[in-house]
């Protein structure tokens, strides 16, 4: 609690005039200096009372839209409950590093997040003045919230519903005819085969219905991220590159009907991170996690997975990984950014479809020419 830069000139107008009128012995320049000195302690004592009897307001904050991809403007709204905040009331906050700001209105502001991760954004700052604007009062609110922002996607659905297609066509070669009590039917997608579309379902209900696999058929896909050592956070930079390119598949085989097992270093708490795995049936959940994925901190040896399509994502696989891998069954995909070991001949030997890719590489013809060598 201080005075503002006006408050401070009309303490040392009052000192002057004070100075002046014991100089002068003037009656009217010593009212003018009393009131000059007096007005900026009345100021101060007002927001002194109001901080004793006056009801901090509470802070509530909202972001829009809630969880952003990197690279999208983010709206942050700041509202200090139903009563709003008065005239000689404004809020302000500092941005945590990533997060840039674009522009502020009376509120909030809007920021553009550079970088997928978690922003702790908060707490704000209350800033209280008087009516004539001569001192100022600052506090904090209490109160802050995570922002989590998503990798940016590529819509890879079509190619993958072409590739899942070919994979059930060529695996019901030589079965026997199923009833219509093993079809499922769904909604007809854009990419979808025309040659899969049930006709009769679909003159009966009136729009077109396509036959997915059998539902006792689990799809069941194993992915494995390795970001490799840490290296400098940035846009363009290749951990960032295989982040969005894993993602998007992993977007993309959720949406289709798959379940994705996922084993990566993320974050657990602020402070503390390590290698975990988990299966995902929802692209939000899978997409936190993506936003919370770290560098690892000792080279990764995967377990053999229990899926019969794998697929891995590696920036800088060390030979131990890349041996380990070639033991894994099934049909098997791998993404890499960096092959200074020698991992892509490692893994095709074995029979993987291998792709070394980079910030340069759309991530689509990544996904189209690994799929296709799969269909």
């Amino acid at each position: 609690m201080r005075p503002t830069a006006r408050g401070a000139g009309l303490l040392l107008a009052g000192a002057g005039l004070a100075f002046l009128a014991s100089a002068m012995r003037s009656p009217e320049i010593a009212t003018l200096a009393a009131l000059a000195l007096a007005a900026p302690v009345v100021s101060l004592l007002w927001l002194m009372v109001l901080r004793i009897i006056g009801h901090v307001p509470g802070l509530t904050r909202t972001f829009e839209p809630r969880r952003p991809h990197a690279g999208e403007p983010v709206q942050v709204r700041l509202s200090t409950g139903g009563a709003g905040t008065d005239a000689w009331t404004s809020l302000r906050e500092r941005i945590p590093t990533g997060l840039n700001r674009e522009q502020t209105d009376s509120t909030g502001y809007m920021v553009r997040p550079t970088l997928r991760g978690i922003y702790r954004v908060g707490p704000a700052v209350v800033v209280q003045t008087d009516p004539l604007r001569l001192a100022r009062s600052r506090y904090s609110a209490h109160g802050q919230d995570d922002l989590i922002v998503w990798p940016p996607l590529t819509d890879l659905g079509p190619l993958v519903r072409a590739w899942a297609d070919r994979v059930s066509t060529h695996a019901r070669a030589g079965r026997p005819d199923r009833t219509p009590d093993d079809l499922t039917l769904r909604e007809y997608r854009p990419g979808d085969d025309l040659r899969r579309v049930h006709w009769r379902a679909s003159a009966r209900h009136g729009e077109l219905l396509t036959r997915q696999d059998e539902p006792t058929q689990d799809h069941l896909a194993h992915l494995l991220l390795d970001l490799g050592p840490p290296e400098p956070a940035h846009p363009g930079t290749s951990t960032e590159w295989l982040v969005a390119a894993t993602a998007s598949i992993t977007v993309a085989l959720i949406d289709y009907g798959f379940r994705v097992h996922i084993s990566a270093t993320w974050s657990r708490t602020e402070r503390s991170h390590g290698m975990g795995s988990t299966t995902l049936a929802d692209t939000a959940t899978a997409l936190d996690l993506y936003a919370r994925a770290r560098h690892s901190t000792s080279p990764v040896v995967p377990a053999e997975p229990g899926a019969a399509f794998c697929l891995v994502a590696l920036r800088a696989p060390t030979a131990q990984t890349a041996s380990a891998l070639s033991a894994w069954p099934g049909r098997r995909v791998a993404l890499l950014t960096d092959d200074r070991h020698g991992t892509a001949g490692t893994l095709a030997d074995a029979g993987w479809a291998v792709r070394v890719g980079g910030p340069d590489t759309p991530v689509d013809d990544v996904w189209a020419e690994l799929l296709g060598s799969q269909g």
